[in-house]
């Protein structure tokens, strides 16, 4: 670990990519820190500690569900993202995966705040959108999951049975989410009925939900409030599945962070029989969020934070940085915490895919469409254009018909 006598990162960043250009990015070769970062980091104080094994894995569920709405919410502001479910890479690329591998290795040493501070300055440097709303709901989740105070004040009294009816259900003294049912009927006029339904025929689910989302606009209590209740809802159509995503889709124009809810509800439910949820890529999440960290191995990052933001400043070739996979660059914002990130757009390879197979079912319609004209061109028949007849043309004819 390398911590600069004056703490001037930029200058040592800047002198190493100017006179030792081979070295450079320096941080994937070594831990550089600034004094004030390598004092928190070297603490003795470690990960946050909970009450039990079964609260510390509801924590690291709350953590990769609020990731996997995330990531589905940034996929669509992309041209042709869709709301399936996202990829490992995209995952690891939001602020909640961040959040949580950040509390596992550190616990409260690091406000979230300044986590999501710097996240965002990173996606800034790569040209990348962060939306607002999806921010806030993560920050709250994470305070949900984690019992943190991100706000540093205490929570408002607008929906405080809300959020500790959540806090219960992320400790696990709710596991069906029977009192956060009922304390959501209790704020919402007329929910309770429709509420049951959800629990019924199946066929009779999404029309509960139409009527339940109409009920939440009509009596709404601000939207952070609706957006826990619209996502929690939406989890009860089929418990865990993750499966009606796109149901909340048109909604996102009226709530805009319910994706996130949705996917901290899925992670959190006991399993229903169906669900679109990969138990492979939930796996590896998890085992990303808990891989040991030493200063002792080499930096598995491309390029730390603030060596990116100092070669940022003038044009950087992929050459330069050296990543390690062609279409991804891993990050690190703290010591063992990255997080890959792209230039320019979110677009992952799956979704490439996906449009280079409807570009190719737009040509194939074309094709059947000029060849469905050109079969009814040859069945038409061919006429040849009368010609003129002059009158003792005529007569004549008209003669030897006669005869």
């Amino acid at each position: 670990m390398i911590v600069p006598q004056l703490g001037d990162l930029e200058d040592l960043f800047a002198k190493v990519a100017t006179y030792y250009p081979d070295q450079s990015p320096l941080t994937a070769l070594v831990h550089v820190l600034s004094p004030e970062m390598a004092s928190l980091v070297t603490q003795e104080q470690g990960p946050m500690q909970y009450d039990g094994y079964e609260r510390q894995g509801r924590y690291r569920k709350a953590t990769i569900g609020a990731a996997l709405g995330e990531a589905t919410l940034a996929a669509l502001g992309v041209p042709d993202g869709s709301s399936a479910l996202p990829s490992y890479s995209a995952v690891r690329r939001t602020l909640a995966f961040t959040l949580g591998r950040s509390h596992q290795l550190y616990g409260e040493q690091f406000p979230i705040k300044q986590i999501a501070v710097r996240w965002m300055r990173l996606r800034d440097i790569t040209r990348l959108p962060h939306f607002q709303p999806s921010v806030n709901a993560v920050l709250r989740a994470h305070e949900v999951a984690s019992d943190s105070d991100v706000q540093g004040s205490s929570r408002s009294n607008t929906g405080a049975d809300i959020y500790l009816a959540l806090h219960g259900f992320v400790a696990g003294h709710d596991l069906d989410g029977n009192h956060l049912e009922s304390i959501i009927a209790n704020t919402y006029p007329d929910a309770a009925l429709f509420l049951r339904e959800l629990s019924g025929v199946f066929d009779g689910r999404m029309r509960a939900f139409s009527q339940l989302i109409q009920i939440i606009q009509l009596h709404s209590r601000g939207q952070e409030i609706d957006e826990i209740a619209v996502a929690f809802v939406c989890n009860r159509i089929l418990p865990s599945s993750f499966a009606h995503a796109g149901a909340l889709v048109p909604l996102t124009p009226f709530f805009p962070a319910a994706l996130v809810w949705y996917g901290f509800f899925s992670m959190l439910t006991r399993p229903s029989k169906t669900s679109s949820l990969n138990p492979g890529l939930l796996l590896k999440l998890e085992r990303d969020l808990v891989e040991p960290f030493s200063f002792e191995q080499r930096p598995r990052c491309d390029i730390a934070l603030e060596e990116l933001e100092v070669l940022s400043r003038v044009a950087m070739r992929a050459e330069v940085i050296k990543p390690t996979q062609q279409r991804a660059l891993l990050v690190g914002l703290l010591p063992g915490v990255d997080v890959y990130t792209r230039f320019g757009n979110e677009t992952d390879p799956s979704a490439e895919r996906n449009r280079h197979d409807a570009d190719i079912s737009t040509l194939h319609g074309r094709v059947a469409d000029l060849l469905h004209e050109a079969l009814e061109v040859l069945k038409t028949p061919l006429t040849t254009p009368s010609k003129k007849i002059s009158p003792v043309t005529a007569a004549r004819r008209d003669k030897k018909r006669v005869r």
